[in-house]
């Protein structure tokens, strides 16, 4: 037997089940537990469920148990002498304040389902690390210091040929005009943009018009401006590289007339590549803004300079594929079209075009982000780790989310980052020098969609990376290349896992998801066991969305259908928990058959553990009929600790399109036993609100266009007017419409939702004639007449079903 199950009462099944569950409160521990996580009568509470621990079945009755389930008889006092123990109190448990069936709660639901969802893409490659072996690719950006070739003289032989392939940035005239009238030009722009190849296209052109003869040296990034002229060779072009140091800021009058003052007298040249879009003063009259050339334009010209000119035909022959209009409708950087143009090139000359085959893209653009992510992780000196490294994961695992929210997880990661690196003595940050923008540089922000603040108030901030696939290429090599980071790597996601915006879990979720997809076990041990044996629903909830994430980059699947097949019939609530949110989420929509056979099995799962004191009760009923009343009152309020998961589960797959398969279950499941039946309601009343779009219903030819302000249209009342539901009689949907409108818990939504399918087959609606045979079936049911009666009084009253009923009218 189960360590954790109890003892065995008359009319019940002997097996584990779940402990105490509460809503957790603000410290984290579940409410009505001990610091030793027990509840008030000594019984422990690790696997409280998801919901459990604050979810419930919406509508369901108070903590007194005054409501009972469809057909149950109150529980009988005690007869004669015998002491009855009161009966248990199972508390009634509800998420964030919201009922499963509110409108607040089906529009949260659909907004984190899309979040999700945003999250998934399906080009994702899981691999190895690659490490990039070329250097000094100057013009193509795939080389050391984001596209700066390494420190030297440029091969003249290699710089004609790039040279020859280069196409031009809007930018270049004005560093042209400035070069000309000052010699000096700082260019600034984002990373990976394309600055070096521009600069040195630039350089090359001011030696060869001015110097006898193109020639470019790249000075070495460490090398302070006011040595410049030591390391200068007469009649070059030079560049430097200040990307993310500090001494543009502060630069000086006197240091500028120095190394101009140098430079004219050896006729040389130099550009300088910065990130600050507003450096000191003295640099103001030789700034450049550095635009991004045209990479269809750059594509094409290393296609024709690698295949004689055929680089057109190869390009329009490539074009059809979707790997190919992926990798250039989500082109960010010249070096991606560089990469693009190299592969396209092998593919075009290797004999694959001519045999059909589609490039093979998904690994090389990984090799691609690999490097840029290593240069990222790569600090220009000492003092800026962990600093920068902080930023660049922040901003990978928060892409798209507000700056302020980026900023405050990048701050909690430096903490731990900084713990690792300087455990006896964490050093701090030079608070007024080291500016954000700086940490910010491989990034760009925009205003936030949507957002409408008050007058004078400024729209929020989004922060977003240049190339949204470069995020799974930071967490890849940095799990791969630096080992020490991997503890607060963890430490600092399994807290994301807790904030309090709903969008940073996801996100945090999902990055977890992706690294699970690199080292599955690993992951496993420490992060999804330990979140799946927590009695925190927010621990259940992160461990569902990593497990879809997993599912859902490919690598993985086994894995995951595995762990919730286990965890569904493990019979340990939390882990149980976590699996029924599996199959709310995508993976349930792949595996419509696993997913449904699970849920089954769990409503059907005898195995519903009894708290001591509910076992105390139950062998004080007088009878055995006393007995089994009253335990299938506890069993349906600890089911009810599972709260949306079930239903929610079931609309999820029909909305996925599995809509006879969910309605033949749920038909099924009013033939079974109580445990199942139990689940129907709620379930129902789920689907009879997708909207028509949402479980893939089409628009009847006869609806016409949609109107503003008209009523919504429902799938499952789509489907049964149009006759679209299969082996699913109209009877079958009435006879759950019956189950819903006499539930005892959710009578009130139901006809409520009634209501609101009536609004929607409106006289003149194709649903209109399916809704009023509906009607006639649910009068035939004595139970229902008497109510009917009174709903088609209040119906003729408002004038439904002669006229259509303005919209403007409240039920």
């Amino acid at each position: 037997m189960d360590d954790n199950a109890t003892a065995s009462a008359p009319g019940s099944d002997d097996g584990p089940g779940p402990g105490r569950t509460d809503e957790p409160t603000a410290d984290g521990t579940a409410g009505g537990q001990t610091e030793t996580g027990r509840d008030e009568h000594g019984h422990r509470a690790e696997d409280g469920d998801g919901s459990a621990a604050g979810e419930a079945a919406p509508g369901s009755g108070a903590a007194d148990g005054s409501r009972k389930p469809e057909g149950a008889d109150d529980v009988p006092p005690s007869g004669g002498q015998q002491q009855t123990p009161e009966q248990p109190d199972t508390p009634t448990m509800v998420v964030d304040g919201e009922d499963g069936l509110s409108a607040a709660e089906r529009r949260r639901s659909t907004t984190q389902r899309d979040q999700r969802r945003a999250g998934f893409d399906a080009g994702t490659y899981i691999g190895a690390v690659y490490v990039n072996d070329s250097e000094a690719i100057s013009f193509g950006g795939t080389g050391r210091g984001a596209g700066t070739p390494p420190p030297g003289q440029v091969d003249p032989a290699r710089l004609n040929r790039e040279l020859r392939r280069y196409r031009s940035a809007p930018s270049d005239t004005a560093l042209a005009e400035v070069l000309a009238n000052h010699r000096i030009a700082f260019l600034t722009g984002a990373a990976f943009s394309g600055r070096a190849s521009s600069a040195c296209a630039a350089l090359a052109e001011w030696t060869r018009t001015r110097a006898g003869g193109s020639r470019v040296t790249v000075l070495h990034a460490a090398t302070e401006f006011g040595a410049l002229p030591r390391r200068m060779s007469e009649g070059s072009g030079h560049l430097l590289d200040a990307t993310g140091l500090a001494w543009p800021d502060a630069l000086a009058h006197a240091d500028l007339d120095t190394v101009h003052t140098w430079l004219a007298e050896h006729r040389s040249t130099l550009v300088v590549l910065i990130d600050d879009p507003e450096p000191s003063e003295a640099i103001r009259p030789y700034l450049v803004a550095h635009r991004t050339p045209d990479l269809d334009a750059v594509l094409l010209a290393y296609l024709d300079e690698s295949l004689d000119s055929a680089g057109r035909a190869a390009l329009d022959y490539a074009r059809p594929f979707p790997s190919v209009q992926a990798w250039r409708a989500e082109m960010a950087t010249p070096a991606e079209a560089v990469e693009l143009a190299a592969v396209l090139a092998e593919w075009w000359s290797g004999g694959s075009a001519a045999a059909g085959r589609a490039p093979a893209l998904a690994e090389r653009r990984h090799r691609l982000l690999c490097g840029q992510a290593r240069r990222l992780l790569s600090a220009a000196h000492n003092t800026d780790s962990p600093t920068q490294q902080g930023y660049v994961l922040a901003t990978a695992v928060l892409d798209g989310h507000a700056a302020s929210t980026v900023i405050r997880a990048a701050g909690r990661l430096i903490g731990h980052l900084r713990t690792t690196e300087n455990p006896e003595d964490a050093l701090g940050r030079e608070v007024f020098s080291d500016f954000l923008r700086r940490r910010m540089r491989h990034v760009r922000t925009t205003t936030q969609e949507g957002a409408d603040p008050p007058g004078g108030v400024a729209p929020p901030q989004v922060v977003r990376l240049l190339q949204p696939r470069l995020a799974g290429a930071l967490l890849d090599v940095v799990w791969a290349e630096f080992d020490a980071a991997r503890d607060p790597l963890l430490t600092w996601l399994r807290e994301l896992c807790e904030d309090h915006d709903t969008r940073v879990r996801i996100s945090s979720a999902q990055a977890l998801g992706r690294l699970a997809g690199l080292d599955y076990p690993e992951i496993k041990r420490r992060v999804i066991v330990p979140l799946a044996d927590s009695s925190r629903p927010v621990h259940h909830q992160a461990a569902s969305w990593l497990l879809e994430k997993a599912y859902k980059d490919g690598t993985r699947e086994t894995e995951v259908r595995g762990l919730l097949r286990k965890w569904a019939r493990s019979g340990k609530w939390s882990q149980v928990a976590v699996a029924l949110r599996g199959y709310t989420t995508d993976i349930a929509a792949e595996q419509p058959e696993e997913a449904l056979r699970s849920i089954r099995e769990f409503m059907l799962d005898p195995r519903l553990r009894l708290r001591d004191v509910d076992v105390a009760y139950l062998k004080a009923q007088p009878t055995r009929d006393d007995r089994f009343e009253a335990e299938k009152e506890i069993r349906r309020r600890l089911l009810d600790g599972f709260g949306r998961l079930v239903p929610t589960a079931l609309a999820e797959l029909y909305a996925a399109g599995r809509c006879e398969d969910v309605l033949k279950e749920l038909i099924t499941w009013t033939r079974l036993e109580f445990r199942a039946r139990m689940g129907v309601a709620d379930a129902f009343l789920r689907i009879a609100l997708i909207p028509a779009e949402s479980g893939g219903a089409e628009r009847s030819s006869a609806a016409g266009p949609a109107e503003p302000g008209a009523p919504e249209r429902y799938d499952l009342l789509v489907r049964l007017a149009d006759g679209r539901l299969g082996a699913v009689a109209a009877a079958d949907v009435a006879g759950l419409w019956r189950r819903a409108l006499l539930d005892a818990r959710l009578y009130g939504y139901a006809w409520e939702f009634l209501s609101l399918w009536d609004d929607s087959a409106a006289p003149e609606s194709p649903e209109h004639s399916a809704f009023e045979e509906l009607l006639k079936y649910l009068g035939t049911d004595p139970d229902l007449r008497r109510r009917l009666a009174l709903y088609h009084q209040l119906r003729a009253h408002r004038g439904r079903g002669q006229t259509p009923r303005p919209t403007s009218v409240e039920r």
